[in-house]
């Protein structure tokens, strides 16, 4: 072992190596034998036996050198091996070697015929399809159960939403119409529309009559059936909202239930009530407080900070005596947290609660927060519970009764009752195949049943939406609103007049030149794109016919990108115009320009000259401590964001620059103004007052300076937002009991709300509010109760303009509004058809300058 070992070794070089060769080691080298050595001979260099340690370590490091190379050497085989391995599985499976299927010449290496081997594919692929499918299936049951638990959840919200609903009907109907049948039924019947109408209460409570003393008797019959109703929801644990028409006495009715709840013994709460009112209505619930609640103890918390904090001392200590009620403003409750969060409540009752109606609001959130207001009870009060969608009277019901109705649970009885209402119409569509029809259009027994009762015996009419059809369901027990038809018989008619007014000479131009402005702007910011969607066009049909399909991509992609530009560059320059522009602004709004030129002229601009401009800025900057510090180029700038008008009451401070004063015949450009002073004419004639309404202040300032140089014999109080409050008492006093003051100005804001003018009987609406409800309230300041002469309301507008497309808006809202009991019929329906079956423009009309129609149409309703 050890001579092959030195064998293989090549032998080291000597100097007998390197010596001439000789005969017998010629011979050796030419037979190419290897050298023989005697085994007694003595070791060479070639065959010397190295020691065995040097031997061990040799051969332990040759060993360790050839186990890297082998594991190197595995790991690729083993690499290989699985490749080879992964194409032959799948060489079996589609030779049939898998799944049970036998391949004939199973055993050899040859491969199926390619028939076989595309039959052997096909039903591989046909396996994958049915194991997709089962999984399909698998998702699709699993989406149905979770739709028929979804389903069932909402049919128990609406089953319980109905309980409640019922419940209360059954009450209310004992509590009012007692054990007479008759009673009972005439009860039963005022249960409509989403209200209840009780007008007379046939139940006497004499322990009710008792608590409310001699006021008990100067109630009308249906503020006695406020009082029963809301006594009836008391005792039952239950809130609601009283949505009477305005001037019908929510006020007082609400007054006297509180009398009766705190001095009947066993009804007698601990807590005091807290009242939230309009910060122009304190005065006028403290006043009602005297009249309807005067043995109740009342704390005005309203005022400065001082004033505040003084009637919260009083109220800690219950100095001189217990308070049974604390009358604050909602913006008060809201800064003055820290002091209500503290205090326990009886009934937190809120006026004008349609301000409530946006649940992302402040004032919203800090009503429903029950660690801010900490009520047992909650009462609201409004005349116009519903606006402008139902999504608002939803949101009241949750605010009134947070604990048992919720947005979630209603939404979901929604969604279940108009399923139910679809799935009915379809089956009374079907009545050839109802049995079949009634089977597909439930899940199950039971959720066709409360589909059916959901629906009820009114699932017929198409003419409600399903929607409001819950609601009126669910609401009725819950919200007591009359109208004056169905109350009152000695309130005087109303009459509504449309006064429609044609613009001509400046104020026409200006009209037409504000849309042709807003046309050319628009057309000029996108005239690049229609070129470039065409240029775009060629290059892709260039592209399809060269076939490229990687051409087409780059195309499109250089599409977006180039149109991406385009866009990018209007947007920078709209933003360097901003950046270089004045930092004041004038109306940038084109509907709100538009309406200004209907009210008038100068409340835009052109007037002044920018000559003008310069000389008027010039004086300010010398001459008025207001600007000297501010810089020429600035003050020019702030007079350019101002209407004419506007300049024109600056000038009229300075009588340095009067000749700049805009002349008096300037103020009759405006056809609503003519028509506004014939009307005053004829009640100066006739002696009568009015009542003259604008949703803005501006105008009114125009108003009144027009009056005061045309018509400066006339006497006239105004109130507006701006008006404090102290001195809002005294102009209503003023007006009311001075026969010589025949004219209240006042904002639809300020002055719409619970204001008693009925020493007035003409109102004039100068401007449309996009919520009608809002020139209700403004109508009924007149119209009331206590008023003993023929009401006028005139609504004043241009004809072929924009105010026209607001009374269309106006129209659909006030229908949502009578699908709840609202006086469509007796207010505005008549008004708003005339305007619309009239000379009504479409979205591109013009006004035309034709002559106008001298006689105005009206609609007399019985109020």
């Amino acid at each position: 072992m050890d001579d092959k070992a030195g064998a293989s070794e090549k032998p080291a070089s000597s100097p007998a190596s390197d010596a001439p060769s000789h005969g017998r080691l010629e011979s050796i080298r030419s037979n190419a034998q290897p050298p023989r050595f005697h085994a007694n001979a003595p070791p060479t260099a070639a065959t010397r036996t190295k020691p065995k340690f040097i031997r061990e370590a040799s051969n332990a490091k040759k060993r360790k050198g050839d186990g890297d190379n082998d594991d190197k050497k595995n790991e690729a085989k083993m690499s290989s091996s699985d490749g080879d391995k992964t194409t032959e599985e799948k060489d079996k499976k589609i030779d049939g070697k898998e799944g049970g299927v036998m391949n004939e010449d199973e055993g050899s290496n040859n491969p199926p015929p390619p028939k076989k081997r595309k039959r052997l594919k096909k039903q591989v692929d046909d396996d994958e399809e049915e194991r997709l499918a089962a999984i399909e299936e698998e998702k699709r049951r699993r989406r149905e159960e979770k739709e028929r638990e979804e389903e069932e959840r909402c049919l128990r919200e609406l089953q319980q939403c109905r309980d409640i609903s019922q419940q209360m009907v059954a009450a209310m109907v004992d509590a009012l119409g007692g054990e007479d049948e008759g009673n009972r039924e005439a009860i039963r019947a005022t249960f409509s529309e989403g209200r209840c109408h009780a007008s007379e209460a046939f139940v006497e409570d004499e322990g009710v009559e008792a608590a409310a003393g001699g006021v008990w008797e100067r109630l009308k019959e249906y503020q006695k059936a406020g009082v029963m109703w809301m006594m009836t929801l008391h005792r039952h644990d239950r809130n609601g909202i009283l949505a009477d028409e305005m001037g019908l006495g929510k006020t007082a009715q609400t007054l006297v239930f509180l009398q009766c709840l705190y001095k009947q013994e066993d009804t007698a709460p601990e807590n005091a009530s807290l009242i939230l009112a309009p910060a122009g209505l304190i005065e006028n619930w403290l006043a009602e407080i005297r009249r309807f609640s005067p043995d109740l103890n009342v704390l005005k918390y309203h005022g400065s900070q001082k004033e505040r904090n003084d009637a919260g001392v009083k109220f800690d200590c219950q100095h001189p005596q217990p308070y049974d009620i604390i009358l604050t403003t909602p913006a008060v409750f809201q800064s003055d947290k820290s002091f209500f969060r503290k205090k326990a409540f009886e009934y937190a009752i809120v006026d004008e609660a349609h301000g409530l109606k946006n649940a992302e609001s402040n004032r919203t959130r800090a009503f429903s927060n029950t660690k801010i207001l900490n009520a047992e009870r909650r009462l609201l009060l409004t005349g116009t519970p519903i606006q402008n969608d139902t999504v608002e009277l939803r949101q009241l019901l949750t605010l009134v009764m947070p604990t048992l109705f919720t947005m979630e649970n209603l939404e979901q009885a929604t969604r279940a009752y108009c399923n139910a209402y679809a799935a009915e119409r379809a089956l009374m569509q079907h009545k050839g195949g109802a049995s079949e029809t009634n089977g597909a259009a439930s899940s199950s027994a039971s959720a066709s049943a409360s589909a059916s009762a959901a629906v009820g015996e009114g699932s017929g009419s198409s003419e409600v939406q399903p929607e409001v059809r819950f609601l009126q369901e669910i609401l009725a027990p819950f919200i007591l609103r009359r109208l004056k038809a169905e109350v009152t018989r000695d309130l005087p008619s109303k009459i509504e007049i449309v006064e429609r007014c044609q613009m001509e000479g400046l104020q026409l131009a200006l009209y037409r030149q504000q849309l042709d402005s807003a046309r050319s702007s628009f057309a000029e910011n996108l005239k690049a794109l229609p070129g470039l969607r065409g240029k775009h066009k060629d290059k892709d049909s260039s592209k399809e016919q060269e076939g490229d399909a990687d051409g087409k991509k780059d195309s499109r992609e250089e599409e977006m990108g180039e149109e991406g530009r385009v866009l990018k560059q209007l947007l920078a320059n709209t933003q360097a115009a901003k950046k270089h522009a004045s930092r004041f602004k004038f109306v940038g709004s084109l509907l709100a320009r538009l309406r200004r030129v209907c009210n008038h002229p100068l409340l835009l601009q052109g007037h002044y000259t920018p000559n003008q401009i310069r000389r008027l800025a010039e004086h300010l900057v010398r001459r008025d401590e207001n600007y000297v510090t501010k810089p020429l180029a600035t003050v020019e700038d702030y007079l350019k964001s101002h209407s004419d008008f506007e300049i024109h009451q600056l000038v009229m401070t300075h009588p340095a620059v009067s000749d700049m004063l805009i002349p008096p015949d300037k103020f009759l450009e405006s056809a609503k103004i003519k028509r506004m002073l014939e009307l005053l004419d004829e009640l100066e004639a006739s002696g009568e007052k009015a009542l003259l309404f604008s949703q803005f202040t501006t105008y009114l300032d125009v108003i009144e300076y027009t009056l005061s140089v045309h018509r400066p014999s006339m006497r006239l109080h105004r109130l507006d937002g701006s008006t404090p409050i102290a001195e809002r008492t005294e102009i209503v006093e003023s007006f009311s009991t001075k026969p010589e003051v025949r004219m209240l100005l006042l904002s639809t804001k300020a002055g719409g709300h619970g204001l008693n003018l009925i020493a007035a009987n003409h109102v004039i609406l100068m401007d449309q509010d996009w919520n009608p409800h809002n020139d209700r309230q403004a109508e009924d300041r007149a119209h009331r109760i206590g008023q003993t002469r023929e009401v006028k309301v005139h609504r004043v507008l241009c004809r072929a303009s924009v105010e026209e497309a607001i009374l269309k808006c106006c129209q659909r809202k006030l229908d949502l509004d009578a699908s709840f009991g609202g006086n469509t019929d007796l207010l505005q329906a008549a008004i708003l058809q005339d305007c619309l079956c009239g000379s009504s423009p479409s979205d591109n009309e013009q006004p035309s300058p034709s002559p106008a129609d001298p006689t105005p149409t009206s609609a007399q309703q019985q109020s």
